[in-house]
Order: structure tokens, then C-alpha cells, then sequence
């Protein structure tokens, strides 16, 4: 992607930063384009965009803010289904609100939950807000009627 000098000036970039930042951009387009030329022809080369990818030296403040955004969003992790888990009152009162479903509504509920997260290998990492979504969505019933 390329970046203006004036969106660079935009970002607060000094003079010397947004020569850099030229400077890297037509580096990495060179790259590119020999790579490119290179693969097309039948050379062994590695391919256009990890070459990009891998040629970015230069970063912008925001990018590195970007960077830190994804490292933290990879942190957050997916869980199975708990053994243990069981609906709470809260999704039973959730069904009654929405549904008029009663206990064993709501318990058949769980288990068609339960055994689809098994089957299917679903990861969540809150399985009581997916299973309000499964109330919600009505999963398992025919053309959303229960």
C-alpha cells in the first residue's frame, strides 16, 4: 500500500521519516516487480508478496500500533466445551423471554448444543454467550420453529 506524503504529513511524519518511507516504498516495488518477473519466466524466486511482506523495514507509528492490536488480538484463545459445563439461569430465562420455551426446552437445548460443539470440534471462548446465541438462532429446529 502506498502511502502520500501528504497522508504521511497527516500522520505527524518529519521530513527525514517520510523520505525513508518513500525510499522503502519504491525498494519494496522493485522487489516486487523482480520477483515478479522472475516467477513468470519459470525462475525459482520466492513469491511477490512474502518478499513484500518480509522487505518492510520501515514502519509507521500506526502500523506498529496495528502490530501490537494483532499480537493481542492472536492472545485471546478458543476453548472446547467444559465437561462440566452446564446452561445457567440466565440463558433459562433468556428462552423464556424470547421463546416461551420451558426447562426441558432449554435442557434439550443444552444437549443438542453439546453434543453439535463435540461433534463439529467448536471452539469458543465464552461458551455461555455462544449458547446464547444457540437459544437465540433456535439451533436445531426445523425452519427456525420450535
Amino acid at each position: 500500500m502506498q502511502i502520500s506524503v501528504k497522508q504521511s504529513r497527516a500522520m505527524g511524519l518529519t521530513d527525514t521519516q517520510i523520505c525513508d518511507l518513500i525510499e522503502a516504498q519504491q525498494s519494496r516495488e522493485a522487489k516486487r516487480k523482480r520477483n515478479y518477473r522472475a516467477n513468470v519466466l519459470g525462475r525459482p524466486g520466492t513469491s511477490p508478496l512474502s518478499s513484500f511482506l518480509s522487505s518492510s523495514s520501515f514502519t509507521t507509528p500506526s502500523v506498529q500500533m496495528n502490530q501490537k492490536k494483532k499480537k493481542r488480538d492472536t492472545a485471546k484463545k478458543l476453548f472446547s466445551l467444559p465437561d462440566d459445563w452446564e446452561p445457567k439461569p440466565s440463558h433459562f430465562e433468556l428462552a423464556v423471554q424470547l421463546h416461551r420455551w420451558g426447562r426441558m426446552d432449554v435442557v434439550r437445548q443444552a444437549e443438542r448444543f453439546r453434543d453439535t460443539c463435540i461433534s463439529k470440534d467448536y471452539h469458543y471462548k465464552d461458551f455461555d454467550l455462544a449458547f446464547n446465541n444457540c437459544i437465540r438462532d433456535k439451533w436445531g429446529h426445523k425452519n427456525g420453529q420450535g
